[in-house]
């Protein structure tokens, strides 16, 4: 259905598929709306290029069970500093998609859910994107499973790359990330490229946190690589945190606030994270009074030789740009 006073294309039977269109200087600019460009209700959007438009809201919206695939979303502007970003999810599927070189208020958005269903994003690459009022590449405060997915080289004049502020019960955990690349982003006043606040509960499974650069501000912001709030339950296994720097004189890799939840890193590496201060401090940190981290099998420079911890160098090397890091355990 092509409806050019709400979205210019707006599927809503289940069994529909839309595909081979592209959609060209779409936007709402009348009011707030998700899903300007294209609104997937229900059913599957195929092989869509978003290319331009100015939107107040989203671009693209996908609803319960509904299906944004083999997408491009591309010169996107936000109207007149409303709020939008590319892609709202509301228990919806986005994949095989590329969001690159727009400028937006925020990065891919997921909504509360109408339904006890996760939202899912799977094999998308957000990239050299440049966001003017907050989080550069994944606002995720409700159930999101995130697969195969990259954002690198994102910039944000206000916040990190990927942000999850709250979650708490029934959305425990609200954030699973598998294999995925957080890598060369630009981030600005947020405590890291990655911030878990508190009550966001997240779990992490071969994750590459590198090359990340925190940007001074009038705020004093860490802006780390990974940054996890006291009452975050969260789990790391097989993740990377390296070679992130930040203009302010503190821990530059991970840092973790103890206060009230349990956090777990199993076969992970701590390495090569530079503040001001110099690289050898900057690489893990714990804070708070409440229980330690549970740390198992990984590497650091400052790790005590216990629980198969080890400060021995990982080797690490540089696939072009990008560092190439392997887990600890070689796998």
């Amino acid at each position: 259905v092509l409806d050019g006073a709400h979205a210019a294309i707006c599927i809503a039977n289940a069994g529909a598929t839309v595909g081979g269109l592209e959609v060209c200087g779409a936007g709402r600019t009348d009011a707030s709306f998700s899903g300007s460009s294209v609104r997937v209700n229900s059913g599957i959007a195929s092989n869509i290029v978003v290319n331009g438009g100015a939107a107040w809201g989203s671009a693209v919206f996908v609803g319960p069970n509904a299906l944004f695939t083999c997408g491009v979303i591309t010169n996107l502007t936000r109207y007149s500093n409303k709020p939008c970003n590319p892609v709202t999810l509301s228990c919806g599927t986005l994949s095989d998609t590329v969001i690159a070189g727009c400028t937006y208020a925020t990065g891919i958005s997921v909504a509360e859910p109408p339904i006890s269903t996760h939202s899912a994003i799977c094999r998308v690459t957000v990239a050299n994107n440049t966001s003017l009022a907050g989080t550069s590449g994944l606002v995720a405060n409700y159930l999101v499973d995130v697969s195969d997915t990259d954002f690198v080289g994102n910039d944000s004049t206000a916040g990190g790359a990927v942000v999850s502020a709250s979650g708490g019960a029934p959305y425990s955990p609200n954030l699973t990330m598998t294999n995925c690349r957080i890598v060369g982003n630009r981030i600005y006043n947020c405590s890291g490229a990655v911030t878990l606040g508190n009550y966001a509960h997240a779990a992490f499974t071969n994750v590459l946190i590198a090359d990340n650069e925190g940007v001074a501000g009038s705020q004093t912001a860490a802006c780390r690589g990974l940054s996890v709030a006291g009452s975050s339950t969260s789990t790391y296994r097989n993740c990377t945190v390296a070679g992130n720097r930040t203009a302010h004189a503190v821990n530059a890799g991970v840092s973790v606030d103890t206060a009230s939840a349990a956090k777990t890193f199993s076969n992970c590496i701590f390495w090569g994270n530079c503040g001001t201060e110099g690289e050898g401090s900057s690489n893990f940190e714990v804070t708070g009074t409440g229980t330690a981290p549970s740390i198992k099998n990984c590497c650091w420079p400052e790790a005590a030789r216990e629980n198969g911890n080890t400060p021995d160098d990982p080797k690490l090397r540089t696939v072009k740009r990008y560092r190439y890091y392997p887990s600890p355990t070689g796998s």
